[in-house]
């Protein structure tokens, strides 16, 4: 049964156009990956499919009940799930409270939540494993619990669609099995469930069905037909073909064979771009410091690629996400030897480090460490090169191998396991600190 058609949509702020002429149906029970590159238009979409934005041109119609939906009746069966970087966390209300405004709509005016609203709540809530947290303040959760919070309020809605805006953005691995069994379990009861999505590597994986846009319907229907190298191409411009598959981990990190060696660079000073929480929660030591402490996991990543730029001499500058350290103006400060971004607040890492990779690379070589699929294919888009943040790790420990082997050809004793030995100095130094 159809659950949405979308006939020529189109969208303008001023005279900038984000979107036109975008068009596509889906069907009851698809699970829909909504792609492109940054600034094609996915989150504007997803607003003017709900009507927080007015469109310039097309029209969107749902269908709830095998009826076109009319009323408000038909429409609180459509729930949203916004960005979290779009969330003001600052306001003082538990993660009960924030579940139960999905209510709302079943509610009217005036009326407040009965016996059984709570009930659910408290149901959706255990759901996303967030019951130890029932009357935490929503500021005081980590971004993937603040993620789950959200999801709790969708699901209570009861709808039969549900529009998400970047669920899987910057999460924990806890998180990201939640969701993933969330998008099961809906596709078992016939929700349709559509989410703007940035890792190209798991789009097999996780939907049936894959729209790619780019200020247009470049591309719509199954993921095994549709998500092909050539669409891939015709959405965000030419790259590597097979960019966005897995990337298999090193043989060896080891630098005692020349094969193995990190050539420096012979033409100008090279860049690296790091997304500092793609790193972060791709590295298993700093993801275990991150879970009790972001403040120390960040401070480690900054301690370790001071170490690393000292060796390499490149221009090292560290990207973080202005919605974990909030902030109305872009932050940049030097740390020892590197540059540390902390982007302007509702900017994400990936937004700026596209912005830089364009401006940088017109002019010198960028390479860019991040773990974020559509990043990736931005940044080949604009002739970088990019590394996973495994293989970045990897590099990361044959650059300390070779400080260990100067170090031992001095008599001077070095660790064995370089990036385990410098995230245990940085940890300490964080300790030392009053």
């Amino acid at each position: 049964m159809e659950r949405i058609r979308m006939i020529g949509l189109g969208k303008s702020f001023g005279v900038r156009q984000v979107f036109s002429n975008v068009s596509f149906e889906i069907k009851e029970g698809d699970r829909i990956a909504l792609v492109g590159p940054n600034g094609a238009g996915k989150s504007t979409l997803l607003k003017a499919m709900l009507g927080l934005l007015t469109v310039i041109s097309g029209s969107v119609k749902f269908y709830i009940d095998h009826h076109l939906a009319m009323d408000k009746k038909d429409y609180k069966k459509i729930a949203y799930v916004p960005q979290s970087g779009s969330v003001d966390w600052d306001f003082p209300t538990t993660v009960l409270d924030v579940v139960l405004m999905g209510r709302y709509g079943h509610l009217g005016w005036f009326k407040r939540p009965s016996k059984k609203d709570k009930e659910l709540a408290l149901s959706m809530i255990e759901k996303m494993g967030m019951s130890d947290y029932v009357n935490r303040q929503i500021r005081q959760l980590s971004g993937g619990q603040q993620q789950r919070v959200f999801l709790a309020r969708a699901l209570v809605q009861e709808a039969d669609i549900y529009l998400m805006d970047e669920p899987f953005k910057g999460v924990d691995k806890t998180t990201e099995h939640a969701i993933i069994s969330l998008l099961q379990e809906m596709k078992a009861r016939s929700k349709t469930v559509i989410v703007v999505h940035h890792d190209l590597n798991t789009v097999p994986q996780y939907f049936d069905w894959v729209t790619m846009v780019n200020k247009q319907t470049i591309a719509y229907g199954p993921v095994a037909e549709t998500f092909t190298d050539e669409a891939i191409e015709r959405t965000y411009g030419k790259v590597e073909r097979g960019a966005f598959r897995p990337q298999p981990k090193p043989a060896r990190t080891s630098l005692d064979d020349r094969k193995y060696s990190i050539q420096a660079q012979k033409q100008g000073p090279e860049y690296l771009l790091a997304d500092g929480y793609n790193l972060i929660f791709a590295w298993e030591e700093l993801k275990a410091v991150a879970r009790d402490n972001l403040d120390a996991a960040r401070q480690m990543l900054m301690e370790v690629l001071s170490n690393y730029q000292g060796f390499k001499q490149n221009i090292v500058i560290l990207v973080f996400d202005a919605y974990r350290v909030p902030r109305s103006v872009q932050d940049v400060t030097k740390y020892h030897n590197i540059y540390v971004v902390y982007t302007k607040e509702a900017e994400t890492a990936d937004t700026y480090i596209e912005r830089a990779t364009y401006e940088i690379g017109r002019h010198h070589r960028v390479r860019v460490a991040t773990s974020d699929g559509a990043e990736q294919l931005i940044i080949l888009g604009h002739g970088a090169l990019r590394l996973s943040a495994s293989a970045f790790k990897a590099e990361v420990e044959q650059a300390a191998g070779q400080i260990s082997a100067i170090l031992a050809a001095n008599n001077r004793s070095a660790p064995s396991q370089p990036v385990a030995a410098a995230l245990e100095r940085a940890r300490r130094r964080q300790e030392d600190k009053p």
